[in-house]
């Protein structure tokens, strides 16, 4: 219930002024904004319980439980599926726009497309804005310890991997 309250008062925001490429971007990143916004009542650094729910931004990876696969489009997860369908579908003024959303994780999947489109000067350009915000993702990869990181490390580490391994 409480996801359903946060999702009617954001998703409007959110996607207010963002201009997609075709229809199925648009429905895709709608979708995909929808199932990566969670709220808790505890602070996952202090284990305090909240008076008041905190929005969380989730970022999940195509490999969340330790299952491995060589099929470089595998991935056990739903919301990394949604992401496979942008990153097929969009353009890369989608994934720029989708850099520009109030929405870390939205930010994040969409510099995660550039980079998988080798778009570097692009994606450092985006490292260097993302870092005037502080906004934290629960990031989460082969079902490791999920805890907050700041968006624009996360980038980085993206950016990394990338270069070094491809993928």
């Amino acid at each position: 219930m409480k996801n359903l309250i946060l999702l009617i008062i954001f998703l409007p925001l959110n996607l207010l002024g963002q201009d997609y490429s075709n229809k199925n971007t648009e429905y895709f990143v709608k979708r995909l904004t929808k199932m990566v916004v969670d709220s808790s009542y505890s602070d996952y650094k202090t284990g305090k319980l909240l008076d008041k729910p905190k929005i969380e931004y989730w970022v999940y990876d195509n490999t969340t439980s330790h299952i491995i696969s060589q099929d470089p489009d595998y991935s056990d997860n739903k919301i990394y599926s949604v992401f496979q369908k942008i990153l097929k579908k969009g353009k890369v003024s989608d994934f720029i726009t989708m850099t520009e959303s109030k929405n870390p994780s939205i930010r994040l999947y969409g510099f995660w497309a550039l980079v998988k489109n080798r778009k570097y000067r692009k994606a450092k350009e985006i490292i260097k804005k993302e870092a005037e915000y502080f906004d934290e993702v629960y990031w989460n990869s082969l079902g490791c310890d999920v805890s907050p990181i700041p968006v624009s490390d996360l980038m980085r580490e993206l950016l990394k991997r990338m270069k070094k391994y491809g993928s």
